[in-house]
């Protein structure tokens, strides 16, 4: 008897985990809906709060241990990171600026614009050389990379210039 218990309590825990995930994908399915066929003020309801904007070069060729990525990082509170790092992976650069309330939110505001959290994960052209660029935006639910090797889409590219005529380092 002990035994049915203890399997009905755990089938009934179970039962009610599957429940509360099926209903908050139906929300996110529902605010996907709004975001696809909603007006503007539906959308920057619904739309996920970015946390982050990281745009990122890095090189395909050249010295090993001289090569650098540029990384830059915006933080929603204006916070900018501006990064060197080597292909040893030492940052060999570092420095802080602040952007306006209001540049992060023309940033943000492009993105949703360009479709970005839409765009292919990979954009790489078909080249053996160059540089690949990515921009990474951490949401409060989920990490969204979009680039590749010389990525030659027109929203990425966008996107890529308001990141870069917002940073002035």
């Amino acid at each position: 008897m002990l035994k049915l218990k203890k399997a009905m309590l755990f089938f009934s825990v179970i039962f009610i985990l599957s429940f509360l995930t099926s209903c908050n994908e139906t929300e996110e399915k529902i605010t996907a809906e709004i975001i696809k066929n909603g007006s503007s003020d539906e959308i920057r309801e619904t739309q996920e709060n970015v946390k982050s904007i990281t745009y990122t070069i890095i090189p395909t060729f050249g010295v090993f241990g001289e090569m650098i990525t540029y990384r830059i990082t915006v933080f929603s509170d204006g916070n900018v990171l501006h990064e060197q790092e080597n292909d040893l992976g030492e940052i060999v650069s570092a420095e802080q600026t602040q952007l306006s309330d209001t540049a992060v939110s023309e940033l943000t505001d492009l993105l949703h614009k360009e479709n970005f959290f839409d765009l292919a994960d990979d954009l790489s052209t078909d080249s053996n050389d160059g540089s690949w660029h990515y921009i990474e935006v951490v949401t409060d639910n989920n990490i969204y990379k979009k680039g590749g090797l010389n990525p030659d889409n027109e929203n990425f590219k966008n996107c890529n210039k308001a990141i870069s005529s917002h940073i002035k380092h």
